[in-house]
């Protein structure tokens, strides 16, 4: 009976996860001592998480792990529990699992996945030194591999966060015949632009704005740049491209005119500039 019991919870967790928790919970009650147990903990956890119950469904998984030592699937378990520890935010917990898993059986990660999941636990938690090495061992040890790519760009947001913009925009070259290049060559403009770098940033934006996939950022900051490098003709070219693709319903054309008096001010063109500032500000929302 209560494999029967089990089996009908099953059928139900793919249609009503919360009738087959419900099942799962009595059964696990009915069943003291049984070697049934096991198996309805861990599928008791999977159907907790269904529910976005993550702490109930960490504390059966834990329980599982604890009680039982020998159970087959294990690993399968700690895998979702670091999971579920980084979409928690314990990144600290997330990182002993992941660290754990990827020494205890280096064939098990050939493909570099669960260190992966480390370097990424290791970045959210602020180790990130450590992160930076990982990704540079893997990306070593399997330039070719298939998340070469993602991981090029993880490192490179990476380097940006730690103030080594240099360094990760040179990271962001190494994508340019990549699916991600579009990506990357907004995210080098977005780093440049920050530092104050404006001409080079010009020159990463500039490719990306005939794109459909190119954004109001891409354009504006594009704009902006333009303006702080006094390439008056060039800029407002960029905005008047922009209030056609975008329209004038959003700040940025106020924002460009706002440069263009900062402009004006630079080269001592004082009247055009007071000109302008009081023009934004009765325009100003």
């Amino acid at each position: 009976v209560p494999e029967a019991r089990f089996g009908l919870a099953l059928c139900r967790a793919s249609e009503d996860v919360t009738a087959a928790t419900d099942s799962l919970n009595a059964l696990l009650r009915d069943i003291p001592g049984s070697s049934l147990i096991p198996k309805v903990l861990f599928e008791l956890g999977h159907a907790l998480l269904k529910q976005e119950k993550r702490r109930a469904g960490v504390a059966r998984f834990q329980e599982l792990l604890m009680a039982y030592p020998a159970f087959p699937r294990r690993r399968d378990v700690q895998k979702q529990l670091a999971r579920t520890h980084f979409a928690l935010g314990e990144y600290g917990r997330a990182i002993a699992l992941y660290r754990f898993l990827a020494d205890s059986d280096p064939e098990a990660d050939s493909d570099g996945a669960l260190r992966r999941q480390l370097a990424q636990s290791l970045h959210r938690n602020g180790q990130f030194d450590q992160a930076l090495d990982l990704y540079s061992r893997l990306l070593t040890a399997r330039p070719q591999s298939a998340t070469a790519d993602s991981m090029h760009l993880a490192r490179a947001r990476l380097l940006a966060q730690v103030g080594r913009s240099t360094d990760a925009v040179e990271e962001l070259g190494r994508l340019d015949a990549s699916p991600l290049s579009a990506v990357a060559g907004r995210l080098a403009g977005d780093i440049l632009f920050e530092g104050g770098r404006f001409g080079d940033a010009v020159q990463m934006y500039s490719p990306l704005i005939e794109s459909p996939e190119s954004g109001r950022t891409v354009h504006a900051r594009r704009a902006l740049a333009l303006f702080r490098l006094d390439r008056l003709k060039d800029a407002r070219r960029a905005a008047d491209k922009f209030s056609k693709r975008f329209g004038d319903d959003s700040p940025w054309p106020l924002v460009f005119r706002l440069e263009e008096g900062r402009f004006r001010l630079r080269q001592r063109e004082y009247d055009r500039s007071l000109k302008l500032f009081h023009e934004i500000e009765k325009d100003a929302p």
